[in-house]
């Protein structure tokens, strides 16, 4: 008979979300929010300013709604929530503007294909929903740097152990937003040259 074994938590979860079920549940809007930044402001706006300023104003926006639910609803987030706001805004941010990026250099093509790779891969290796070790080997490190996977990290470090431990996902979402904007920011002639629009 196998004795019972006593857990001890690092650091114990939200007394109104126990199990942590909030920000698995918040993985998916995160990535459909940027996702829906990213094409509606590469569809809709035509200057490359307006589009910046647009998933700016599109990230905050569905940033504040985000952690406005998980941390005053669900009671899964319990650190400083304008820095969860932050962090969220910047994950959904990064996301869109890899998408106005890569629609700015390739065309629609390259939009759906981002989309897929973000929903698809970075979906379910961002360990929303397990510890990241559970995650098979390589894909537990990959997710880490993808956009989704860097704002949970994110999240959970300023949840849970006052911001200690995010310079990496920090880094991993400016990296992911200065490609998208480079690729936005290109000279027109560079552009026209990687691929046609769709």
């Amino acid at each position: 008979e196998v004795g019972a074994v006593e857990v001890t938590d690092l650091v114990p979860a939200p007394a109104d979300d126990p199990r942590g079920a909030g920000l698995a549940g918040g993985a998916l809007p995160i990535t459909i929010g940027g996702v829906l930044t990213g094409t509606v402001t590469a569809l809709l706006l035509l200057r490359r300013r307006d589009r910046l300023a647009g998933v700016a104003a599109m990230a905050l926006g569905i940033g504040s709604v985000i952690v406005a639910v998980l941390h005053g609803v669900y009671g899964t987030l319990a650190g400083n929530v304008a820095l969860e706001v932050l962090a969220v805004s910047a994950g959904v941010g990064a996301i869109g503007l890899v998408l106005v990026g890569l629609h700015s250099a390739v065309g629609r093509a390259g939009l759906v294909a981002a989309d897929l790779v973000l929903i698809l891969v970075g979906n379910p290796f961002s360990a929303a929903t397990a510890a990241p070790e559970l995650l098979p080997e390589p894909w537990s490190g990959v997710g880490h740097w993808m956009p989704l996977g860097a704002t949970v990290d994110l999240l959970r470090g300023l949840s849970g152990f006052d911001g200690s431990g995010t310079a990496a996902p920090w880094i991993a979402l400016l990296v992911w937003s200065a490609f998208g904007a480079a690729l936005l920011l290109l000279p027109t002639g560079l552009r026209r040259s990687a691929g046609s629009r769709g």
